[in-house]
């Protein structure tokens, strides 16, 4: 029958309506099947929008996808170009001209009355056209100015390329620090959840017992207050998640889920343990790229300073000058090739060079004031992550411990359990334990590697290759 037995003794049999029952209730199931492929559909093209992606993977998508790091190479390449201008300095130079002229002149040669008055001579008429060319070729002999700003864009050029690996570093510095805050914010939704499903169901347990009058209303209510704050946690992380992915999708212009394996087994990690002294590490403050930069810009301005006072000194320059001129006056008729070699003097300018010469003494002073400075904030930094990392091993290793002991707790319960020895409330109270911790370990592991992350990029070890590091200690743990 296709309705219930109190519409059966409210509505007379209707044959009619009887006939349609089927149609009417196979579109109903036909609609509810359609919303449901649809549904499914969009769950299916949400998955495939969403990728997994790797550590190296989400990388290499930022770097192609980043508006600011494709501006950083654009403005390198442009910066290379220092080199190619300051050596045409050095390099000669050669200019071709021409010129044609219409003359039309009054003179001695134009006056009948004068005696070089001579109506047979074009230049008598007054009225000439000449044609001029002329090329010449100068090539300095000796300028220390032009050579030492030579060397000065060279340091230029690599203080360019310091500043790009620089633009490198701190984009897979942003992309790692934001793939770790997904990773962590996965490992809370995971964690919180099954710490939820725990205590609701102890919450279940217990309400069971008190049914039965064997139970303590306040227990009952103190686990209702942890259910409902395991639940306030666990939306508030998937919350953070969804911030979080959202963020890594703007660096690298693709959805990004985590791996579920990697969620699930993320307490297993095991980073290697340092080895180098705190001096080693220190030492490493060096291969900063933005101290090599502001080394290579200090260099540049000692150089470019160098080459102001070089002003002061002579240029010489040797000069090949051809010219041909033709011109309907054949006394204006011309060919003429000179060699020079030309002495220059500096010897004053209003006061231009002097004024160039403190410019760049100020600042050389500035650039090393500034170098010293980012060596100070780098060193700085390096020995905060240093101690971090070294306080953070230790946390590890006791949270390690901790976790097999929970585990070892749980797993006592629950053969306490099948032996009818503990009460399946015992198994939820031993499993909270566990995940408790685990929220501990996760957390802990989140701060040990991006201690790690700081270290590297403040040693100028932080590249695109490097991340596999991080790849390799996951899918380490996944066969744990």
């Amino acid at each position: 029958m296709f309705f219930s037995a109190s519409d059966e003794t409210r509505t007379p049999f209707d044959p009619v309506r009887s006939a349609f029952m089927p149609v009417r209730y196979a579109t109903g199931a036909l609609r509810y099947v359609t919303c449901a492929m649809a549904g499914a559909l969009l769950c299916v093209t949400i998955q495939a929008h969403a990728e997994e992606l790797s550590f190296q993977e989400a990388v290499e998508a930022a770097l192609s996808h980043d508006s600011q790091y494709s501006a950083a190479k654009a403005t390198f390449q442009s910066e290379k170009e220092e080199v190619a201008l300051s050596r045409s300095r050095l390099l000669p130079s050669i200019d071709l001209s021409a010129r044609y002229s219409h003359e039309d002149s009054t003179n001695i040669y134009t006056d009948e009355a004068s005696d070089y008055y001579n109506p047979d001579q074009p230049r008598s008429s007054g009225v000439l056209d000449d044609t001029y060319w002329r090329i010449s070729l100068s090539q300095p002999l000796l300028d220390i100015s032009a050579y030492r700003s030579l060397k000065a864009s060279h340091a230029s050029v690599e203080a360019a390329r310091y500043r790009l690996a620089e633009a490198e570093q701190s984009l897979v510095y942003r992309t790692t620090e934001r793939y770790l805050a997904v990773l962590y914010n996965a490992q809370l939704v995971y964690l919180n959840k099954n710490i939820h499903e725990a205590l609701s169901l102890k919450y279940q347990q217990s309400q069971r017992r008190a049914s039965l009058g064997v139970g303590d209303e306040l227990e009952l209510l103190e686990l209702e207050s942890r259910r409902d704050l395991a639940q306030t946690d666990y939306l508030k992380a998937k919350s953070d998640l969804e911030d979080e992915k959202t963020k890594l999708r703007i660096i690298t212009g693709r959805s990004f889920t985590p791996s579920e394996a990697w969620v699930a087994k993320a307490h297993a990690i095991d980073p290697p343990v340092m080895t180098m002294s705190e001096e080693e590490v220190i030492a490493s403050a060096r291969n900063n790229q933005l101290f090599l930069e502001s080394t290579a810009a200090l260099r540049q301005a000692v150089l470019s300073a160098s080459a102001n006072k070089a002003s002061y000194y002579p240029t010489l320059a040797l000069t090949l000058d051809y010219s041909d001129r033709d011109s309907e006056d054949e006394f204006r008729e011309s060919e003429t090739f000179i060699a020079a070699i030309n002495l220059n003097f500096n010897l004053y300018g209003g006061g231009k060079t002097s004024a160039y010469i403190r410019q760049a003494t100020a600042k050389v002073n500035a650039q090393e004031a500034q170098r010293d400075g980012v060596l100070k904030d780098s060193e700085q930094k390096i020995s905060l992550a240093y101690a971090r990392k070294k306080n953070l091993e230790e946390r590890l290793i006791a949270l390690k411990r901790s976790i097999q002991s929970s585990e070892r707790y749980l797993e006592a319960a629950e053969r306490g359990r099948d032996l009818n020895l503990r009460s399946q409330v015992d198994v939820l109270d031993a499993r909270t334990q566990t995940l408790d911790v685990k929220l501990r370990l996760a957390e802990a592991l989140n701060e040990y590697l991006l201690s790690d992350l700081q270290l590297q990029y403040q040693s100028g070890q932080l590249n695109r290759d490097y991340v596999a590091f991080y790849d390799t200690l996951f899918s380490e743990a996944l066969s744990h």
